[in-house]
């Protein structure tokens, strides 16, 4: 945070820098601009209208290689990866309404190539007339191809876990299957094993997975002869990797190596020796690409290269199956170098492995735990010795069973998962039987894996299967289940309560859908804390909830309807009040059908809803009234005097009863658009700055735009849209002039003028009713109807004389 904030200190030093000639500035801010200009990262200035460029630094043309020129000339909209637009461009608005925000994207170099830039986005005011972004913005290219390895490091690491445990599980490895999950892993465009026969004479491709589009070789790569290719098989009988970064670099000594990968279309390749543990090599493993070149990273290259030994310790596994003691360092082999913790334990329970990322998990080294009994391996990982999952294989009616989250059997194979209160993981764990060459069984092995994020993450997916992400109330999915479950007789009387959210809409158009979900939030808080614990609250709908009530008679449910109605009368009315339109009806015998119920409950809400309506229209409007009072600091006795007034008027023009109740909602509700802008700005005592007063000129459209989702303001839009007119011309937002102007706008014009004159604004004192009169008679033609303004001043005339 102190960081950001130096940077913002820093930006607007830099702006206020930038609007002065160099002849203004004393020599220390000269030295300050000439850091802005050579600062290691790129300092931008856009037109917030386009986002054109007004200002870049030195930095930027070094970093992105076009000239400043180049760049001004250019949209940078034209430059970010179309995959990052859309996100660009819904920060640089947020950063147009909240005070900066941060964007990652890519950007297109002079080179055509993209980097990635981190850039932190400030609305400003430029000058007088322009308001601007000011982006401070970083190169993270590096970073990004950081995060990128880490992925893809990642997917290598999960596969050779996933092979590791085929190779573990399976007497008879399906190698393609291998060969496809690691090739995916690496996207690499073929994946192949060859193999040596004839005493190293001949080679063939005996195993092959092809990406897709990729040509399968396999039929093609058959007894080879292997002196035919010297050069490969000197470095393979070394234990050498073989990584070929270009085809076309081999030496000369490898032309027959060169000219069979030429002819498969091979660009780049891997290959690592397998070689069985007296070094004796038996083959090799390939990763071919086809499409363009790969540096291989010499990671992933030891990583691979443990998958060439799996192979060739299970072949190994295949050829010395008959010999007990080889059968167990060879398994001994392959666990130590398992992914996933591993360990082994006898039939006295002693434990004869404990592989390296076992150690890792527990934090005991294997000889620390090698011989040990009475379940001692169980301590890393529950507070007391106990059995675990590799004990139930030994002893399947162990009740340890019910310990477990789940517990299945395939075989002889269980898997489980289980928590650990020591560690605070969630372990996901396979346990089988060990049997000797003459199948008696001579212990268990069980490999152990970190689930916990994906509990976490399946966990979420159950909360929002249940839930709604909104209100966090149930979703109508769990809700209809819960119905099926609850509609027993143990449960009846069952009562079920429908609520209409009443507004939603105007609230939606006109304020805006945050302020939608807000209210929603606000609805659904009152049900919460109207209703019982053991009721099971959903949102039903868009602007629907229902509520059902095990064990509630249908007077009851009345009563807590009313608590639900009682609550909306008390709550705040910012922007308006919430209503919600209620129906409820009961199921007490077990043969009435519950749906029946609920489309009952249904329809009593809408009957309930059309007879409320218009005491509902009626709060709404009251609603209006009250939060526009609120926000403007207006009192009633205000309202009321401009109400007279313009009621007054009216009657002189000879004004119909409904054009009269209309001309009083006017005056009352014609500033209703002031409800979405700020306190500090209504009664900022300065003067407004261009951008605030820019955001007052919006309440006549905002005000439309409210009157037009109402039908009870309707008639009175067209005149709240133009209650800012000028007689001439001048006025706001639509400058339209004379008759054009809607007369409630002209009347209301004249009567809140005056008003305003003669009560004071924030940034300007009251003044006497006989000023304020002059006022009027001066602007009459220009701001104000002339004939309207003489009818007024006779009114007030009129009225000065008889008191």
């Amino acid at each position: 945070m102190q960081e950001d904030n130096k940077n913002k200190n820093f930006l607007g030093g830099f702006l206020e820098l930038f609007r002065l000639s160099e002849e203004d500035l004393p020599l220390s801010e000269q030295k300050y601009r000439t850091i802005v200009e050579n600062a290691n990262d790129i300092i931008c200035v856009h037109r917030a209208s386009d986002l054109s460029y007004l200002y870049i630094n030195s930095t930027g043309p070094k970093i992105l290689g076009w000239s400043k020129e180049e760049l001004i000339r250019k949209n940078p909209v034209n430059l970010i990866h179309p995959e990052d637009l859309a996100r660009a461009l819904e920060t640089i608005e947020i950063a147009g309404i909240e005070d900066g925000c941060t964007c990652e994207y890519r950007f297109l170099k002079k080179d055509s190539q993209y980097l990635w830039l981190e850039s932190s986005i400030k609305k400003i005011q430029f000058d007088a007339g322009t308001v601007a972004l000011l982006l401070y913005s970083r190169d993270i290219s590096e970073r990004k191809a950081l995060e990128e390895r880490d992925r893809q490091r990642l997917n290598l690491e999960e596969a050779i876990a996933t092979a590791s445990q085929l190779f573990l599980a399976a007497d008879n490895v399906d190698l393609t299957q291998v060969m496809s999950i690691l090739g995916e892993a690496v996207t690499a465009d073929r994946v192949y094993i060859f193999e040596f026969f004839d005493e190293g004479k001949k080679t063939s491709n005996t195993c092959e997975w092809c990406a897709a589009g990729i040509e399968s070789a396999q039929e093609i790569l058959q007894d080879l002869d292997s002196s035919l290719f010297s050069w490969w098989l000197e470095r393979l009988k070394n234990g050498e990797n073989i990584v070929i970064e270009d085809i076309n670099a081999l030496p000369p000594e490898a032309s027959n190596e060169k000219s069979l990968l030429q002819s498969q279309g091979i660009k780049s390749l891997l290959v690592v020796p397998i070689c069985l543990k007296n070094s004796e090599l038996v083959g090799f493993l390939g990763f071919d690409d086809n499409q363009s070149t790969r540096k291989w990273l010499a990671e992933d290259v030891k990583t691979l290269r443990m998958l060439a030994e799996m192979i060739a310790l299970y072949w190994t596994r295949c050829q010395v199956e008959n010999s007990l003691r080889e059968s167990e360092q060879r398994l001994a082999s392959i666990i130590d170098f398992l992914p996933d913790a591993t360990f082994a334990i006898d039939n006295e329970g002693r434990v004869i492995i404990w592989n390296r990322a076992m150690e890792e998990m527990s934090g005991i080294r294997g000889e620390g735990m090698l011989g040990k009994d009475n379940y001692e391996y169980a301590l890393p990982f529950f507070p007391k010795r106990r059995p675990m999952l590799i004990d139930l294989v030994m002893n399947p009616d162990h009740p340890l069973r019910e310990n477990y989250l789940f517990l299945k059997k395939h075989d002889e194979t269980l898997v489980g998962e289980v928590y650990s209160p020591a560690s605070g993981l969630y372990m996901f764990g396979t346990a089988s039987p060990l049997y000797n060459a003459n199948g008696r069984r001579v212990g268990a092995i069980e490999s152990i894996r970190d689930v916990t994020e994906r509990r976490r993450a399946e966990e979420k997916i159950r909360y929002l299967s249940h839930f709604d992400k909104l209100t966090g109330l149930y979703n109508r999915s769990f809700f209809e289940e819960e119905v099926k479950r609850l509609d027993q007789k143990e449960y009846l009387p069952i009562s079920i309560i429908i609520g209409d959210v009443n507004g939603l809409k105007l609230v939606n158009d006109a304020f805006g859908h945050r302020e939608g979900d807000r209210l929603l939030l606000r609805a659904a808080q009152i049900l919460k804390d109207s209703c019982r614990q053991e009721d099971i609250i959903a949102r039903w709908g868009g602007d629907e909830f229902i509520i059902l009530l095990p064990h509630t008679y249908h007077q009851q449910a009345l009563q807590i309807c009313q608590c639900i109605k009682n609550a909306c009368q008390q709550s705040e009315s910012e922007p308006i009040q919430v209503s919600i339109a209620l129906g409820t009806a009961s199921k007490e015998t077990i043969d009435e059908n519950i749906f029946t119920i609920i489309k009952e409950t249904d329809d009593r809400m809408y009957s309930n809803k059309v007879q409320e309506s218009k005491n509902t229209r009626n709060s709404f409007i009251l609603s209006l009234e009250n939060s526009l009072r609120t926000r403007t600091g207006k009192s009633q006795f205000y309202v009321v005097h401009k109400q007279e007034s313009a009621k007054k008027l009216g009657l002189l023009l000879g004004l119909s009863t409904n054009e009269l109740q209309n001309l009083l909602l006017l005056a009352s509700l014609h500033d209703i658009g002031n409800i979405t802008i700020s306190p500090e700005i209504l009664f900022k005592a300065a003067a407004l700055t261009p951008g605030e007063w820019e955001i007052i000129k919006k309440h006549p459209e905002t005000g439309y735009r409210i009157a037009q989702s109402t039908p009870e303001l309707l008639a009175i839009a067209e005149a709240i849209l133009a209650h800012h007119e000028r007689w001439d011309g001048t006025g706001y937002p639509l400058g339209i002039a004379g008759q054009e102007i809607p007369r409630g706008a002209r009347i209301l014009a004249i009567v809140d003028s005056y008003n305003a004159m003669i009560s004071g604004r924030p940034y300007k004192a009251a003044i006497s009713p006989s000023q304020a009169l002059q006022e009027i008679y001066k602007c009459a033609g220009s701001q104000f109807d002339p004939e309207l303004v003489r009818l007024f001043l006779e009114l007030k005339k009129g009225i000065s004389r008889r008191y």
